[in-house]
């Protein structure tokens, strides 16, 4: 299915953390060019290593002369593995700083600052971020902002699992905003968007295509509406609602005979 990796054998992820370990990196120019192809090789044999990844960019960008790109690209890999570890965006709010790309690399920190696993080095790595917030003539933020902040930014997933778990905060994000009582419009037009790219994160959840067939349905979309429900109930025929909804959008679109044969499909279920 889309979205989704072959899974990664136990043996080959002892076989890979071999060959990572085998790899020998230093932070000397030499040691770098020596362990990068040692290091290639790991990732090849289990993508879903993500120390792997992190050790390659840093030989990347230690090696004369440095992969600056090549760097960047398995960082992130690194980073979308495991987005818990701080050290990994740290290491990226570093290279978009080198490249001089404040805002990218502001918005990292805060990503990794927001999604930290150990609270051990987060007082720490707050305090080099408001360093840097004020080189850039910022003022200092709070931990609570820096989360709040964190909460505003969009981070493109590189990999098949993170594009997954970002379809799915999208997802969770929309049903929030749905249930909520008085959301803040600009959140809720977000969250209609959100669900859309959710879907092409992940179109094998029947739930986000339900979801998007709803949006679309709502405004008036129907054709659009009916393709969404339509993938849904392919995915699950056994969600009465979905069928409904889909005869109602066919209704719409004047397609009286398919619209007859959904709601049918509706009430054949148990």
């Amino acid at each position: 299915p889309a979205g989704t990796t072959p899974k990664v054998s136990p043996e080959q992820k002892e076989r890979a953390e071999q060959v990572f370990r085998s790899a020998g990196f230093s932070f000397h120019p030499m040691s770098a060019a020596s362990s990068e192809p040692r290091l290639v090789q790991a990732t090849q044999i289990d993508p879903e290593n993500a120390e792997a990844w992190y050790t390659l960019a840093q030989a990347r960008s230690w090696k004369q002369p440095p992969d600056r790109a090549g760097a960047l690209e398995a960082a992130r890999i690194a980073a979308d593995l495991v987005p818990s570890h701080l050290t990994y965006w740290e290491y990226l709010a570093g290279a978009y700083k080198f490249r001089g790309e404040r805002d990218l690399a502001l918005s990292t920190w805060e990503l990794g600052i927001a999604n930290a696993g150990d609270r051990r080095f987060v007082d720490q790595s707050l305090g080099y971020y408001n360093k840097y917030r004020q080189e850039q003539g910022l003022p200092v933020a709070t931990l609570a902002e820096v989360r709040a902040l964190a909460a505003t930014r969009s981070w493109e997933p590189v990999t098949a699992q993170g594009k997954l778990r970002r379809a799915r905060e999208l997802y969770v994000k929309w049903m929030t905003l749905k249930s909520s009582v008085s959301p803040n419009i600009e959140e809720f037009a977000a969250g209609r968007q959100g669900m859309a790219q959710a879907v092409e994160l992940d179109p094998t959840k029947a739930e986000y295509l339900a979801e998007l067939g709803l949006i679309r349905s709502s405004s008036r979309n129907y054709a659009d509406a009916a393709d969404a429900y339509q993938k849904a109930v392919a995915l699950n025929p056994r969600r009465e609602r979905w069928w409904v909804s889909l005869g109602f959008v066919q209704q719409e679109l004047k397609d009286c005979p398919a619209a007859v044969r959904s709601l049918r499909a509706a009430l054949a279920l148990p």
